[in-house]
């Protein structure tokens, strides 16, 4: 019987297009911070600009693994203004540079009803690849945010999907069976393969991004606004 169902982020429940390296972005994020810092601030972003910080970015030594951008936007802020900043300003600076490089912002359409029908049945948690720094805001934003028991990011546990450290983290956040818990995702490596290799069910939505499929999913949707109906509908899978 199924208990759990949990989401991935960006590509299934929010349609999001950035672009970090741009002049348009550096540009943008200058004047916030001659705005907010002053114009010593700004001519040094002009000269080094964040984007630039974040493409150098190794990852941590293991397999997966996902570093976490705040030390880095803390380094880079410290420079720019010449003291430690308060960690309210670091995400401040964070979520302003996420703005200045958003082109897009979108919630799926008819996700937040799909959402709001499985809390009404299921506990639904979040398990999304992706900076808290830049995620938080957005979700708020976007009202998905309270509709979730459970909210794992990778950068907090330092290792992104498809490693299975990041769904059983979610597990045992969860306190969910794997067979009892579904994961619903666009990705047929990370969300697929991934959740499947540790028993997951699984649900893919929208179309295969990388060829054939090496594991297929339990379940197979245009849209995760089609879940509930395939969930709670007279033809739901027995397992369900």
């Amino acid at each position: 019987m199924l208990t759990h169902v949990l989401f991935d982020l960006y590509g299934t429940l929010l349609d999001v297009r950035t672009d970090e390296r741009s002049s348009e972005t550096v540009a943008a994020f200058s004047r916030w911070l001659g705005e907010r810092f002053g114009p010593v601030a700004a001519r040094r972003e002009n000269e080094s600009p964040l984007g630039q910080s974040f493409a150098r970015i190794l990852p941590p030594p293991r397999a997966h693994g996902e570093p976490d951008i705040a030390p880095v936007v803390r380094a880079h802020l410290a420079e720019l203004i010449d003291r430690p900043p308060s960690e309210a300003e670091v995400r401040g600076a964070a979520e302003h540079f996420r703005a200045s490089s958003r082109r897009k912002l979108e919630v799926v359409p008819g996700a937040k009803q799909a959402l709001e029908r499985c809390q009404r049945h299921l506990r639904i948690g979040l398990v999304s690849n992706a900076q808290w720094l830049f995620t938080r805001p957005e979700l708020e934003g976007s009202g998905l945010d309270r509709l979730f028991s459970l909210r794992l990011i990778s950068s907090e546990l330092g290792v992104r999907k498809p490693a299975p450290e990041i769904f059983l983290r979610a597990l045992e956040l969860g306190a969910a069976l794997p067979a009892e818990t579904l994961y619903v995702g666009n990705d047929p490596v990370d969300d697929v393969e991934g959740a499947a290799a540790v028993g997951l069910r699984t649900c893919l939505v929208g179309e295969a991004r990388y060829g054939a499929l090496h594991v297929a999913p339990d379940l197979s949707l245009p849209s995760v606004a089609e879940l509930p109906e395939l969930l709670f509908g007279p033809n739901r899978p027995a397992w369900v």
